[in-house]
């Protein structure tokens, strides 16, 4: 059946190139023709007829049909009036988002992807739709860029919250996101958005336009849209929070040069002094440390000149002689805050109706999107041969005395530099999104008012990555050595010591430009059928049932030098290249249980299940139970429970070993007291019988390779989500409240298992055939690690908890006794308080999130006062409250009475003003302003310490870094 099944996808795509080419626009397919909001419910006026509907969630449709799950709306109309351009700007405010990949992740940043995080379960685990239908992931670890989603064309956005995979499959353990676009447009708009910050000038713009019509007397209808959106790059050094991020935005790679020091293997400072100084103004102290320079200048060696120890980091003068103690380097004014985009994005569609109520549909996507990722200068760590090095007549005699000084003159010794002549970091980024899909929809022959709906899909996505002065490693420790014998071609001696010591010359020799290709490719089909099984008392038991065939394939190029590793200041990576493939058949089910009796107006029971069989799991069910109460017209209770699942991606799956050099400690260091079945299990491994008693690791960091696992299972939760929602229109017309309550149990996460997990269950189990004992590689001579294979497994939990609540109202100052007020206002607040957050058992709610986003504080609110004061101006005011959160005292260590973290970071209140107006019946214009009151983050300046990786000196994905700035928006509808 299988294979019948992949004879037809084939015949269909055929079938649907000749229809698309002849017709010449190419549309995107249909499926939710008239999706409502969550919870609006479709009313029939007498003698109107009233199309079924979808809502997102199911794929049942129903003239009444109202959401068991919370479904949150957000309509175009609101995105035109907050002037969001970029689709994260407008969600990422929905308090049941956490921000995370944005515009302002620059490291790490996957080349500019903006994704959208659920319940702060990681992107992976939210799965994102465009009319009902999947999109083609960005990455291969299954991360979904809605940069690709043209928000100049959403109809309007429904999110999901809670598990949603018996309806859509893998990934939307969190949720599910679906964008429904426009359709079925006839006409013309246009429009363009100018906005900029006013501290830094920063700028964005945008335009579009939208051509649609129709044709064959009504029976087809065609639309063209395409955007262009340009963003300029803003520094961290512009930023009056980020030049300057604190202690921990320093490096000791430095641009004059740093020698390190060896306690081992000390300098003899005298000894060195007397041969390059002559005793001029170099002492010892009683404690063994060297005065060894005049520093200010005095004339006498005291106690305003710094000190020098035998094991002490050192730095150089320009012109390469030794200038004293090592100091560090701020990194940070480099480095991007908002990444530099340009973005242009074309979709054309096409629907016809064929015959008796059969539409064809069809649709293409394009998207060309380029980024650029900005680092400080390669921070560079280069161990030389000192044998060797005296080779390179460039170095100043003042370091070669002193290498000599050491007990062992010749042993390696380590160099740090920051690379500042050969020039920032610099990642260009090109991605191109290819989407083409067709479909067909209609009533089933044979069984009255059953509808199928065929839909097949497929997508693309290259991404090229052009990494711009990096710096190669075996280039320069030849270029240090004085190019020896079987130096890399074009080799010239070079010398990194003394600020400005590398030539235009040594930095083009030294500098390495190397490229990354990526290739996603995913292909779809989906069949489905639906409509009533039979009639019950309380009305009609309605089903859908389907199948879904979903391959996904991708293809990861890396340069010789990144698989080799012979990069400076970044580790190797190798390139990847798998499939998955799935067959999945599913069923869905409503049925009404009671109807019009006392405190019960309205009870049904909703279920779902799928069965799914991987290419590389196997077997996988999910399903889904869940129902409603409506005890009065006025209030309905809702709930749902899922078991959600999600299957592991092509990353996790196939990595080929990418290097890595985290910290460890190894259990055969007699420091740690090792048992003597310990101590016999580190000989078996490797360790010398003669050293057992002084051994002893000689780095803390060790060699780690990382490599996916094909063994790996699928990722199992369960859901729930229970909650009412309150329409009062007797006493209070237009007002809706709802309360939801969620629970998501994720067990078997995929997780990364570190050294210490392998290290730690390799010395329990204390057998050489054990697995784990099996990925440490020693050293037969020395017993020193040289390498632990790393993996990940289904070993992690995450369990959140917490509740929901909008509250949305609407009024006609008309209808009401306040006639005097011309107009009409609406509201729509939303707020999330979450109760729990564990990962791993470990509760990190109200955490801080760091440069890489996704910050768990317990409240989060959005607030939304629209004031129509007279026909065609709109006044909305938008708040958000972001509630407060701290950076664990664990996580950062004890950093002293400057660094105090009992006191959480403030809560932050963000206000932003739009007023749109009709000029005409065909000319629309918009004015914003964001931040109203200029807001500024909290950062490492006000809380010392806060912001530990440097990231624009705060959490740049929760806060906002850009401050006050205005936007002004024309739109033309003909």
């Amino acid at each position: 059946m299988a294979k019948q099944l992949l004879d037809w996808r084939r015949r269909a795509l055929l079938c649907g190139t000749a229809v698309v080419a002849g017709i010449a626009l190419a549309s995107y397919g249909k499926l939710a023709a008239a999706q409502t909001q969550g919870d609006d419910q479709a009313d029939a006026t007498e003698g109107e007829e009233i199309e079924q509907i979808v809502v997102t969630g199911s794929r049942i449709r129903r003239l009444d049909f109202v959401s068991n799950s919370p479904v949150l709306t957000v309509s175009g109309d609101q995105v035109w009036l907050q002037g969001a351009i970029n689709v994260e700007e407008f969600l990422n405010e929905l308090p049941q988002l956490i921000p995370g990949l944005n515009q302002t992740s620059n490291n790490p940043g996957l080349g500019g992807i903006a994704a959208l995080d659920l319940r702060g379960l990681d992107p992976k685990r939210t799965l994102i739709l465009v009319n009902g239908h999947r999109i083609t992931p960005a990455t291969n670890g299954g991360i979904y860029d809605v940069n690709f989603i043209p928000a100049g064309l959403i109809e309007r956005t429904e999110v999901v919250t809670g598990g949603a995979s018996a309806v859509y499959g893998s990934d939307a353990i969190a949720g599910v996101v679906n964008f429904i676009l426009k359709r079925d447009f006839e006409g013309f708009e246009a429009g363009s958005q100018y906005e900029v910050n006013e501290a830094e000038g920063h700028q964005v713009f945008s335009a579009n336009l939208l051509l649609g019509g129709n044709f064959a007397d009504g029976r087809g209808n065609a639309t063209l849209f395409g955007e262009y959106l340009t963003r300029d790059q803003l520094l961290q050094g512009e930023l009056p929070f980020g030049f300057d991020q604190g202690p921990f935005a320093r490096s000791s790679r430095i641009p004059q040069g740093r020698l390190s020091g060896q306690a081992a293997n000390p300098y003899d400072l005298v000894a060195w002094n007397a041969a390059t100084r002559n005793n001029t103004f170099c002492a010892v102290d009683a404690n063994g440390d060297g005065l060894c320079d005049d520093a200010n200048g005095d004339g006498m060696v005291d106690a305003d000149d710094f000190t020098i120890s035998p094991s002490q980091n050192l730095q150089f003068n320009p012109d390469g002689t030794l200038a004293g103690p090592a100091g560090l380097y701020n990194y940070a004014p480099p480095n991007a805050a908002i990444l530099p985009m340009t973005r242009f994005i074309t979709r054309a569609e096409v629907r016809y109706e064929l015959f008796d109520g059969h539409e064809f549909s069809s649709n293409v996507t394009f998207a060309n999107i380029n980024t650029r990722q900005q680092l400080a200068p390669t921070p560079a760590d280069i161990v030389l041969d000192p044998q060797q090095f005296r080779n390179n007549p460039l170095i100043d005699p003042d370091v070669i005395a002193l290498l000599d000084s050491r007990v062992d003159p010749n042993a390696p010794f380590e160099v740090r530099r920051r690379m500042v002549e050969v020039g920032n970091r610099i990642s260009n980024v090109d991605r191109k999104y290819f989407e083409w899909g067709w479909g067909m929809q209609g009533p089933l022959p044979g069984l009255e008012g059953f509808n199928y709906d065929v839909y097949a899909k497929f997508g693309r996505v290259d991404e090229n990555t052009r990494n711009l002065n990096n710096v190669s490693r075996s280039r320069t420790i030849a270029a240090l050595e004085g190019c020896p014998p079987g130096a890399p071609v074009g080799c010239i001696p070079a010398t990194i010591f003394g600020e400005g010591s590398l030539t235009p010359e040594m930095a083009d020799y030294l500098r390495l430009n190397t490229d990354e290709d990526l290739k996603f490719k995913q292909e779809t089909v989906t069949a489905n059928i639906d409509g009533p099984l039979f009639e019950l008392p309380a009305g009609e038991m309605r089903v859908a049932v389907g199948y879904e065939f979903r391959r996904d394939a991708s293809v990861f190029q890396v340069a010789d030098a990144e698989e080799k590793g012979d990069i400076i200041g970044f580790n190797a990576i190798r390139g990847i290249s798998g499939h998955i493939r799935v067959h999945e058949f599913y069923g869905e089910g409503v049925v009404p249980i009671v109807k019009d009796l006392f405190l019960v107006e309205n009870l049904e029971v909703e279920g779902g299940y799928r069965l799914s069989d991987y290419s590389t799991i196997g077997t996988v069910s999910t399903y889904k139970i869940g129902g409603s109460w409506t005890p009065h017209n006025m209030i309905r209770l809702r709930a749902m429970f899922n078991k959600a699942t999600r299957s592991p991606n092509i990353f996790e799956l196939f990595q080929a070993g990418d290097e890595n050099f985290p910290q460890f400690s190894d259990p055969c260091n007699a420091s740690s007291s090792p048992s003597p079945e310990v101590k016999a299990f580190c000989i078996a491994q490797g360790v010398p019988a003669a050293a057992i008693d002084t051994f002893q690791q000689n780095d803390t960091q060790v060699r780690a390779l990382e490599f996916g696992n094909l063994d790996l299972r699928q990722e199992k939760a369960k859901t729930i989500t229970a909650g009412a929602v309150v329409t009062p229109d007797e006493f209070i017309p237009g007002l809706t409240l709802t309360v939801d309550f969620y629970r998501i149990r994720l067990i078997g996460a995929i997780s990364d298992l570190t050294v210490g997990q392998i290290l730690n269950a390799c010395f329990q189990a204390l057998d050489l055939n054990d697995p784990n004992c099996q990925r440490i590689t020693r050293d037969p001579t020395t017993g020193q690690i040289l390498t632990i294979n790393t993996t990940r497994a289904n070993v992690s939990s995450i369990q959140t908890r917490g509740y929901d609540f909008t509250l949305s109202y609407q009024v006609d100052f008309d209808d009401t006794p306040l006639k005097m007020i011309p107009g009409s206002f609406r509201m729509k607040h939303v707020a999330s308080y979450v109760t729990q957050y564990l990962f791993d058992g470990v509760d990190i709610l109200g955490r801080s999130g760091g440069g890489a986003g996704g910050a768990l504080p317990k409240w989060r609110v959005t607030l939304e006062f629209t004031y129509d004061p007279i026909p065609g101006l709109s006044i909305d005011w938008q708040s958000q409250r972001i509630g407060s959160t701290s950076q664990p005292f664990s996580e950062i260590g004890n950093l002293g009475p400057g660094f105090d973290f009992t006191k959480p970071l403030p809560v932050v209140w963000y206000h932003d003003l739009s007023v749109s107006y009709d000029l005409t019946d065909w000319l629309q214009v918009n004015f914003g302003v964001d931040n109203v009151f200029d807001k500024q983050p909290p950062n490492s300046i006000d809380f010392p310490g806060f912001q530990i990786d440097g990231q624009s000196g705060t959490d740049p994905s929760t806060y906002d870094i850009l401050r006050r700035r205005y936007r002004f928006a024309i739109r033309i509808r003909r």
